[in-house]
């Protein structure tokens, strides 16, 4: 006989429900029909992940099995799952620093394969029913299950704000307005060209605002596409090596391709082969400014732009480079699960602090100066290091995005000129993450300890 269950409340009555979160509760919901009435469901989610080199559905957690929902009737019963806590399993943060060393190829770098922080889900259900000859509650585990496989579902690990979902349970990625959520690259590209102009990259940082990256420093942006109906491309604004200005593209295909869910990294690490690959007389040692602008671009409508200032901590021979040696980069999870940088122009402040266990020893020779009735067990120093800056209130809310991400590091360059991502722990800052005025400047500063940096003795 059949499973008696069919998958209801899908992508075919929601297609918003293409790609979803896992910070949200996501629901699978399956209605009991035929005889015999199905009396639990259970279900075991699967992960698209590639294992030796091919693409496998792999398990993730514990089969859950469900009773019928209080409100539904004995005749047809629903059944609902919320398995966002078992996908969230399944999906790793933006940590892949092989993104850096990854060619970007045609449409950039799809983050379901190379570095991957979204995925393709299956769930597959089969039905507990009782037995009409025996009276036993039996397992159907002898039928096909009924899978999603088919329902093309997408998930990633984004904290979706309350006021960008609506009222429906079965979509929590559906945005209440495009203004809200542009950076949800949907199907409201192909009917407005005043929509595109407002599309943004995976990060909160305010359009028009310059940051400062020292070249050769890694660096990425993306982008999240909900089957757009139109195809987006991205480009690059400057003044190349002759001192003209350029408005090129970054990639030979479109960073978003219609009809596609998924969401697409590029590489811009400030070198020849990423940043300046493509963009035609531009070469790191010889571009005529450090000003450089990235933008989105749908049709002949481009976006806001992200504006970017290269500058030399000590490795570049661009004379026209602004010299920043004293600069430090932070590079952390932001909330929409990529990686983002802020570069901090203060000098690098750094503290000692000292701790140490004692105990109480059971002697002591009053007759000497030098004997103590209490010894240390174990000492432990720590370097506290901090960074601090003047940025606007908007900007000061961006970065405010520090204090929450559990993946924070500073970038660091070794004696033998090659970078490398040393893991850090903020440990206190100061902020405003809600302010009223956001013309007004504001020191922003951490402080945070290198993981590698604790010394016991």
């Amino acid at each position: 006989m059949a499973q008696n269950i069919t998958l209801t409340n899908g992508v075919a009555a929601h297609p918003t429900k293409a790609m979803e979160t896992c910070n949200r509760p996501l629901l699978i919901q399956y209605t009991g029909a035929g005889s015999p009435a199905s009396t639990l469901v259970q279900i075991q989610v699967e992960v698209l992940e590639k294992v030796n080199g091919s693409w496998l559905y792999i398990k993730k957690g514990s089969s859950l099995i469900q009773g019928r929902d209080s409100s539904s009737p004995e005749a047809t019963p629903i059944f609902t799952f919320d398995i966002s806590s078992i996908l969230k399993s399944g999906i790793s943060r933006d940590v892949d620093f092989e993104l850096f060393n990854t060619a970007n190829g045609a449409n950039g770098i799809s983050r379901t394969g190379n570095s991957p922080i979204s995925a393709t889900y299956n769930v597959k259900a089969i039905s507990w029913y009782v037995d009409e000859l025996t009276g036993v509650l039996t397992l159907n585990d002898t039928d096909p299950s009924v899978d999603t496989v088919t329902d093309s579902l997408f998930f990633c690990d984004i904290d979706v704000p309350d006021r960008e979902v609506l009222g429906g349970v079965y979509s929590n990625m559906l945005a209440a307005s495009p203004f809200l959520s542009t950076w949800v690259l949907d199907n409201a590209l192909s009917t407005s060209g005043s929509f595109s102009s407002n599309m943004k990259p995976l990060t909160n940082c305010p359009s028009g605002y310059r940051r400062v990256i020292p070249s050769n420093y890694p660096l990425s942006l993306s982008v999240l596409a909900n089957n757009s109906n139109s195809a987006v491309t991205i480009e690059c604004s400057g003044k190349d090596d002759n001192n003209a200005s350029f408005n090129l593209p970054l990639l030979t295909g479109d960073f978003v391709v219609a009809a596609e869910v998924d969401i697409t990294s590029v590489n811009l690490t400030v070198n020849d082969s990423k940043l300046f690959n493509l963009l035609t007389d531009c070469s790191l040692a010889g571009i005529s400014s450090g000003d450089i602008s990235i933008y989105l671009k749908y049709s002949t409508y481009p976006s806001r732009t992200w504006d970017f200032e290269i500058v030399d901590k000590g490795a570049s021979t661009n004379s026209v480079f602004r010299k920043a040696p004293k600069s430090e980069t932070i590079y952390f999870v932001n909330d929409y699960n990529v990686l983002d940088f802020f570069t901090f122009e203060s000098h690098l402040g750094v503290a000692h602090t000292h701790s140490k266990s004692s105990f109480k020893s059971g002697y002591k020779d009053y007759t000497r100066r030098d004997s103590n009735k209490f010894g240390v067990s174990r000492g432990k120093t720590e370097e506290v290091l901090t960074l601090n800056a003047v940025v606007n209130r908007e900007v000061s809310e961006w970065l405010s995005e520090l204090y929450r991400s559990t993946n924070v590091f500073i970038y660091e360059m070794g004696a033998d000129n090659v970078g490398r991502f040393c893991p850090i722990r903020i440990i206190d800052g100061d902020t405003i993450p809600l302010p009223q005025d956001r013309n007004n400047l504001e020191q922003f500063s951490i402080s945070f300890i290198k993981d590698t940096y604790i010394v016991n003795r």
